[in-house]
């Protein structure tokens, strides 16, 4: 086989081809982002429900913002500002559109454009399995977060109660990465995502990296997928097992900013 050309981008960066594939997917679905969200809904709502019950105020980011249509949201529920991060010119642009301060980060490639402690709240929803570097994405994002701030964070969760039964049938987890960024057999299958995992090991690697785990819970998506006889009646159980977020099929983690110890342990 011939020589693979190294990945780049027209600016001339170097990345890797799974991220690459991943902007060039996330910027196609910017002109269709009612349907995009339609599939969050469950999500953002229990993340402006943590938000309001959190009362952090201040200065709110939300990293991964895509076209702040949630972004304002989470403002409302008690931020004086809301700055987007995002790594698609296109979303900024939108998210400028609807009042939302817009930075461009290209997450593993330089660090967050935002001051050290600069916001009460960071809210990364659906981001941490699209990164290769999800250390250096942390300790980013602890840097940016004030001491008495909390961090929101949401990540599909490997053990899903639909993922373990697929398992026995020799079918990959819901949400579970492809082979590569561009091949797949299974539907369930999400090229986009890099790695998911279980709630333990989210958890094993928050502290590592010097945050608390304050609560964890569940949520779902079955509510966007129809309204066949199958989907209501995995949609019932769905409900059930969503109470336990070892069994849901997403895991919201809120996180606060423990001290960092001194030495190099970071």
């Amino acid at each position: 086989m011939g020589e693979k050309e190294a990945p780049t981008r027209q600016d001339g960066v170097m990345t890797d081809g799974h991220i690459r594939h991943n902007e060039e997917t996330f910027t196609s679905l910017v002109a269709d982002e009612k349907e995009y969200f339609r599939w969050q809904t469950e999500k953002v709502d229990l993340i402006a429900s943590m938000l309001r019950e959190l009362k952090p105020g201040g200065a709110l980011a939300d990293v991964g913002c895509f076209t702040g249509i949630a972004s304002a949201s989470y403002q409302a529920t008690g931020f004086d500002r809301a700055i987007g991060f995002d790594s698609s010119r296109e979303a900024l642009t939108l998210a400028a559109a609807r009042g939302i301060e817009s930075r461009l980060w290209r997450i593993g490639e330089e660090r967050c454009p935002a001051a050290e402690s600069e916001f009460n709240a960071v809210v990364a929803a659906d981001v941490i399995e699209h990164i290769l570097d999800t250390d250096a994405f942390l300790c980013e994002l602890w840097r940016i977060l004030h001491a008495d701030g909390f961090m929101i964070l949401t990540t599909p969760n490997l053990a899903f109660w639909i993922s373990r039964l697929r398992l026995l049938f020799g079918k990959p987890p819901w949400s579970y990465p492809g082979p590569s960024p561009t091949v797949k057999a299974d539907l369930m299958v999400d090229l986009n995502h890099i790695r998911i995992t279980t709630r333990r090991e989210w958890e094993s690697l928050f502290r590592a990296r010097s945050f608390e785990i304050v609560d964890v819970r569940g949520w779902s998506i079955l509510q966007a997928k129809g309204d066949s006889i199958g989907v209501r009646i995995r949609r019932l159980i769905d409900r059930y097992a969503t109470g336990f977020p070892d069994l849901a099929f997403g895991l919201l983690f809120v996180l606060r900013k423990v001290k960092q110890k001194s030495g190099s342990d970071r």
